[in-house]
């Protein structure tokens, strides 16, 4: 599946990730998913690859170990955004 959430809202796009969950779960099927969303990719996958630029070869291969998403203990964290130095000042208002 290429990038199937891309252009829903979130909360479309939150409500579609736990349905293709659930049915893959269901039918014990494998889904190959495209992203460029990492979060996306966290929450969907057991296995991730990362890819590099053209020409494009398998960087690294990350297993995710989150618990299933109805676990009590189940949690995603994120680091927190780090901040980007701006290439000019930044003005006051």
């Amino acid at each position: 599946m290429d990038e199937p959430f891309e252009a829903l809202d979130a909360q479309n796009a939150e409500i579609l990730r736990d349905e293709v969950r659930a049915l893959v779960e269901q039918e014990r099927r494998t889904v190959i998913f495209v992203t460029h969303n990492l979060d996306e990719a966290r929450q969907l996958s057991s296995r991730v690859l990362l890819m590099s630029a053209g020409p494009s070869t398998i960087r690294d291969d990350v297993t995710v170990a989150l618990p299933p998403k109805d676990a009590p203990d189940y949690a995603v964290s994120s680091p927190p955004p780090r901040r980007r130095s701006l290439p000019w000042p930044s003005r006051s208002c």
